[in-house]
């Protein structure tokens, strides 16, 4: 820090100077949490595909349906959930609370990209939004599995992690829900 001082009232006043160095951390918790402007933090993506079917038996023969599913299943951390204390600040140590990565959107099959696999018979809008529900809780069974919440509860402390470090910290620990997590 410089601080100068000079009274001009005074003449043949000097300037007089006077160096400190100052080693403290002065970032306050709201300057962190300002840091994370974006509402949903995403930490991994899985880009997959879903083949669903089904089929009914009518007075004409067996109708089938089969159509593949693309989707994009986000897990992440909607900031917008966090309560103000999620983070706190103590000299070179910051301290956050956060949930489980979780997922940051319920709508993630592309519906416009889905293609058809086989289709015989008609088949009206309720059943095919049932096949839809039914591939879309297939990917979230084989997806969103404990392996990959932890793969991007990694992804979250490493990110976070590294811009707390980048903001001066030396020390951040990182909780999520009852456990913790520190670098």
């Amino acid at each position: 820090w410089l601080r100068g001082c000079r009274d001009d009232r005074i003449a043949g006043s000097t300037v007089g100077l006077h160096i400190e160095h100052n080693s403290r951390i002065d970032i306050t918790a709201e300057e962190v949490r300002e840091a994370f402007p974006l509402a949903k933090l995403e930490f991994l993506t899985i880009e997959t595909e879903e083949l669903a079917e089904m089929s009914k038996n009518g007075f004409w023969g067996t109708s089938q349906l089969a159509r593949i599913y693309p989707g994009k299943i986000r897990l992440g951390i909607d900031m917008t959930q966090l309560g103000p204390d999620w983070i706190s600040v103590a000299g070179d140590t910051a301290k956050l609370r956060l949930p489980m990565p979780g997922l940051l959107e319920e709508n993630f099959i592309d519906e416009a990209e889905s293609r058809p696999f086989h289709e015989s018979g008609s088949w009206s809008s309720a059943e095919r939004e049932m096949l839809y529900r039914k591939a879309h809780a297939a990917m979230l069974e084989r997806n969103l599995t404990p392996a990959r919440r932890q793969e991007a509860r990694k992804s979250a402390t490493n990110q976070f992690s590294r811009a707390l470090f980048a903001l001066g910290f030396k020390y951040v620990i990182i909780s999520y829900g009852n456990s913790t997590s520190g670098k």
